[in-house]
């Protein structure tokens, strides 16, 4: 594997991550506890080269159209999206919302139909991907 931690919009005390994972011509963005990513962060995602096929994004604000610091929300999480498919993402990459809550404003439920209609799969516990 090579993992390549960036720099997170969280906490600052803590010197937040989040990963790039890659193995086998294959590669993950685990962004999770994180709101949306820092210029540094985008710069270096943006001309690294590489294409994902599987992006897993923190959702913990779900319903908060407002929420882009320390976590992200829908709309966060779609502006991440859209950035992504310009240089480092296609029709083929995977999607996911994660690291949600109740504090969020919708249900498990309530938050599936809205995200596969903006093209995101939600996270539940035991759920497995192969990439």
């Amino acid at each position: 594997y090579k993992i390549t931690p960036l720099a997170a919009n969280h906490d600052p005390s803590t010197m937040p991550v989040f990963y790039i994972i890659e193995k086998d011509n294959k590669a993950m963005m685990y962004g999770h506890d994180t709101g949306y990513f820092p210029d540094e962060t985008w710069d270096y995602i943006e001309n690294c080269g590489i294409k994902f096929d599987f992006v897993s994004l923190d959702c913990t604000s779900t319903a908060d159209e407002k929420a882009f610091s320390h976590h992200m929300g829908l709309k966060a999480c779609c502006d991440v999206k859209e950035r992504l498919l310009n240089k480092n993402a296609d029709e083929k990459t995977v999607f996911l919302l994660n690291h949600f809550s109740h504090n969020g404003g919708l249900c498990y439920d309530e938050l599936v139909p809205i995200a596969e209609k903006l093209g995101f799969l939600v996270s539940y516990d035991t759920i497995e991907f192969e990439i």
